[in-house]
């Protein structure tokens, strides 16, 4: 979230964007501040935080 309490950053993992999933749309409304390609590929701190989300997830789910 952003100073004004919108969203800056949205990681979509669904769906595939123009080839690429999971994707990263950036700015409060969807591709709002994208790129030419509309979104961009993840982070290493990205890919790190949802590995680490799915990780907790699947061991929540699996009790």
């Amino acid at each position: 979230m952003g100073k004004d309490l919108l969203k800056t950053k949205a990681i979509d993992t669904g769906h595939f964007h123009k080839g690429m999933k999971p994707h990263t749309h950036h700015g409060a409304i969807h591709n709002e501040n994208d790129g030419p390609k509309g979104a961009t590929i993840l982070t290493s701190k990205e890919r790190k935080m949802i590995e680490r989300v799915k990780k907790i997830w699947y061991n929540y789910v699996n009790k």
